[in-house]
């Protein structure tokens, strides 16, 4: 009862643990963001901009290791399940070692890089990982593998059941740190592509050249449609609705 999803944004290390420790005594679930974040303070995709790790997550757990209404099986009966079966992909494919983490339920393993990468060269290789485990029949949470994604915080409890929290810990917290290269390589990760803005900032090349001769100000298209001249959509638009003919969208 009363509980709400708050998003908190930190400087510092020890910033990010006191509000942690704050979490979990007042009994809430703690999670962190894996990417690094723009300026803005919101957790979106578009604001995820930098990133020193891959990650993955497996379900467990009687209800996940059985077909759903369905038909569906969302992960393994049981976490020795699930983890020995994370381990023979990653021999099968020759993956450096990972950090894992007991959630609680179930086991989210993360592959440090050496070095900061940004999102276009990051997703390629996230989604040939999930690619990869998906075709090889490991089952994984395929949602997991996006860039604003949150996770678990090793050290904290988790509340899925208030009545009986169970410990997130830390299995293994060695690894083998590899360059976004050897990833590449290794997984055969196709090469990224360049991240454009939804709207251009200016207009191509070849539009600029058409326009240079137009008139590009509203105030003029305006006045044009205040006469009776100009295009008749824009002059349609132009008028106040309760005036606006109603079959004066387009010419015919």
């Amino acid at each position: 009862k009363g509980r709400y999803i708050s998003q908190t944004f930190f400087s510092t290390r020890e910033e990010f643990a006191k509000q942690t420790q704050w979490l979990v005594k007042h009994k809430f679930n703690a999670y962190f963001g894996c990417a690094k974040f723009g300026d803005e303070d919101h957790r979106e995709h578009s604001n995820a901009k930098y990133f020193r790790s891959l990650w993955m997550d497996i379900d467990c757990g009687e209800d996940k290791g059985k077909p759903n209404d369905k038909g569906k099986i969302e992960g393994y009966i049981d976490q020795a399940t699930g983890l020995a079966a994370a381990r023979a992909f990653c021999k099968k494919f020759n993956l450096p070692r990972p950090i894992i983490v007991d959630s609680g339920y179930g086991l989210h393993f993360y592959w440090v890089l050496t070095e900061t990468i940004p999102r276009n060269m990051w997703k390629v290789l996230s989604h040939r990982l999930r690619d990869l485990a998906q075709s090889d029949g490991l089952v994984v949470d395929p949602s997991v593998f996006e860039a604003s994604r949150v996770l678990r915080e090793p050290g904290t409890l988790n509340f899925k059941d208030p009545k009986n929290p169970v410990p997130v810990t830390l299995l293994n917290g060695q690894y083998e740190a590899q360059s976004y290269d050897y990833w590449k390589n290794l997984i055969n990760a196709p090469d990224p592509e360049e991240e454009r803005d939804f709207i251009p900032r200016r207009l191509r090349p070849l539009m600029e050249t058409m326009f240079e001769d137009r008139v590009k100000r509203f105030k003029t298209i305006k006045l044009k449609s205040a006469k009776g001249e100009g295009c008749p959509v824009r002059r349609c638009m132009l008028v106040p609705p309760a005036t606006a003919p109603a079959a004066a969208a387009a010419p015919p």
